[in-house]
């Protein structure tokens, strides 16, 4: 679904990505881990016009998107859901759902919020509530329920397990594996490294900008090596 080739990105004139490749399919998730300041939302960023994508080509379903905007990635099926400012606190969350759907000209978009409540019950309950009065979990299922509004077949999720409670955790990875085994193509970028390792089947470990192992999730996080010199992760 969405390839990234021999990326090299960053900020002004300041690389921060360094020769980083990266690939997800259709029905899969994939997780970009390692220690802040690595690169993990800048590689993403790029991807989308986020950030400066210097070097590298990207692919979404086979044609080449590199230096896309982000407008048009989300018109072609790329929803990126960042980490701060992901809903519009003084909107309810009906409205936030509704300004999810903002490009859309169909007329299924009162259909789809309708299976999205189906997905998110909490939501539903919380309708009318203004968005920054809810709980943390309630407010990043918002931000993902809000994502999946453009109708994705990609979405990239920047920490969406940050600062969250043990069950608000297990819950927005519940929300997760049901997204992507409806088909759509998932990105995790995360720092609790064992949970995007647990829910993902495949990962990309950045250091210092640099991809420095790649392969199956569960067997990077029983690689004793890696838990120790990479993950932060006891042996």
């Amino acid at each position: 679904m969405l390839i990234a080739e021999n990326i090299d990105a960053g900020y002004g004139d300041v690389v921060i990505v360094h020769n980083v490749s990266i690939k997800v399919g259709k029905g899969e998730t994939i997780a970009i881990v390692g220690p802040n300041g690595s690169g993990k939302s800048t590689l993403i960023k790029s991807l989308l016009g986020f950030a400066c994508l210097f070097r590298g080509r990207v692919f979404y379903q086979g044609k080449e998107i590199t230096g896309i905007t982000p407008d048009r990635a989300v018109a072609l099926g790329i929803s990126y859901v960042p980490q701060l400012n992901n809903v519009f606190v003084n909107l309810t969350v009906a409205e936030n759902l509704e300004m999810g759907a903002y490009i859309r000209k169909d007329g299924t978009v009162k259909a789809d919020i309708a299976e999205i409540y189906r997905l998110f019950p909490e939501l539903e309950a919380r309708r009318g509530t203004w968005a920054g009065n809810l709980s943390g979990g309630e407010r990043q299922m918002l931000a993902i329920a809000r994502g999946m509004m453009t109708n994705p077949k990609v979405i990239l999720l920047d920490e969406p397990l940050a600062s969250l409670s043990p069950k608000s955790t297990s819950l927005i990875l519940s929300k997760i594996e049901k997204i992507r085994d409806s088909g759509t193509a998932i990105v995790i970028i995360e720092q609790n490294v064992k949970k995007a390792l647990d829910s993902s089947q495949r990962s990309y470990v950045l250091v210092d900008g640099t991809c420095v192992l790649e392969g199956d999730s569960h067997s990077i996080l029983s690689d004793e090596t890696a838990r120790r010199r990479y993950l932060g992760l006891k042996a």
